[in-house]
């Protein structure tokens, strides 16, 4: 476990720790600097629980060095970049542009429920950066809206992309862990595939984009009475709430898109992030929920049939209801086709930024161009 008051004042390649900011599942953050006539930046030491089991830190410390290289290559206006990274005395660190506006969840808990408009809105963002992302073979796994940085512009900035596929060697059981005693994080956001520890893929990220947009337009996570134990069998066997329950400006088409993106089976998800937030605008203009419509960041290009990026394994006649053929109702069967969505250029942040981790858990690499891309 990380001292991290003890680490203040130590230098970390070109930066010097200045005082702790946060701490999360993954390791604490600091305030540091770079030197007086640059600006403040922000410094995540990693110290995982699963590394603090005897032998696992070697393993962690050599996948961080095989991975790290290609997490700075995600260059997306909706992505915050990682600036610099090392390893010091055991440690691994990252150093990204330090974000003092608040997190999406500071949002939510100040506002509850977003206005339509707003999610429309946010989700576009999110979106967009996450297909970004899949197209360079990188999975997050972590979605959630604390890892999700809200500038004073209403703009959103995804951190922690790769650092799942770093931290843990390979996917295992959350249920398992749970029977054990075992804590686990983020349990409500999880794919019902991830608590399994069965194969992930694009869809899993899509079924977090799902439990991020239940809570921005209801103020809650659809599963979250109980213990952690009781919400993992939740999120394996029980549909999840009505939205309309608790929101009844939400129109029903609006419903069904979301209750989609929360399918237990995830052939019956939409394709892509931008199918998902193309989907929910539409049916939010269609029944009149939007007025002049916000400016959305959502790329025309995406092919609706485009496929995950790894292909699901057999199922097994002992396989758990989430695997089962689902009812859940595909995109066609919900909305017509989206009309081409606009675009606007980003607002200017004050750093650079700079595409692709790798996933072996979900598929192949694919790995980035060499020239920039438009």
């Amino acid at each position: 476990m990380i001292h991290a008051q003890a680490l203040i004042g130590t230098v970390l390649g070109t930066v010097t720790l200045q005082k702790v900011v946060g701490q999360g599942e993954l390791g604490v953050v600091f305030l540091a600097q770079q030197s007086p006539s640059h600006p403040q930046v922000a410094v995540k030491v990693l110290s995982p629980a699963a590394i603090r089991v005897p032998g696992q830190k070697t393993a962690f410390l050599e996948r961080f060095c095989q991975e790290i290289n290609v997490i700075p290559s995600l260059e997306h206006q909706n992505i915050l970049p990682v600036l610099e990274h090392g390893k010091h005395d055991d440690m691994a660190y990252l150093v990204m542009p330090y974000i003092s506006d608040g997190t999406l969840l500071h949002a939510i808990e100040q506002q509850g429920q977003l206005p339509l408009s707003t999610v429309a809105d946010y989700l576009d963002q999110l979106s967009n950066a996450l297909d970004y992302a899949h197209k360079q073979g990188i999975l997050h796994l972590d979605l959630k809206p604390n890892n999700v940085f809200l500038t004073a512009t209403g703009r959103l900035l995804l951190t922690d992309f790769g650092l799942m596929k770093i931290v843990a060697e390979r996917q295992t059981s959350q249920m398992r862990l749970l029977r054990a005693g075992t804590p686990v994080g983020s349990l409500e956001f999880m794919a019902p595939e991830q608590v399994m520890g069965d194969v992930v893929d694009t869809r899993t990220d899509l079924y977090a984009l799902g439990v991020m947009l239940y809570q921005m337009v209801t103020g809650k996570t659809p599963f979250r009475e109980g213990t952690s134990l009781q919400i993992a069998t939740q999120l394996l066997q029980t549909p999840p709430p009505s939205p309309r329950l608790v929101r009844n400006d939400l129109p029903l088409g609006a419903e069904k898109v979301m209750l989609q993106a929360l399918a237990k089976r995830p052939l019956d998800r939409h394709a892509t992030a931008q199918d998902l937030a193309r989907a929910f605008r539409v049916a939010l203009t269609v029944a009149g929920s939007l007025g002049e419509r916000p400016a959305s960041t959502i790329s025309s290009t995406v092919n609706p049939a485009a496929a995950p990026l790894s292909v699901s394994r057999k199922r097994g006649l002992f396989d758990p209801v989430w695997q089962q053929p689902s009812l859940a109702p595909t995109s066609s069967d919900v909305l017509p086709a989206a009309s081409e969505a606009s675009s606007q250029p980003g607002v200017q942040l004050p750093f650079a930024v700079s595409e692709q981790p790798r996933n072996e858990w979900a598929a192949p690499v694919f790995r980035a161009p060499e020239t920039p891309l438009p």
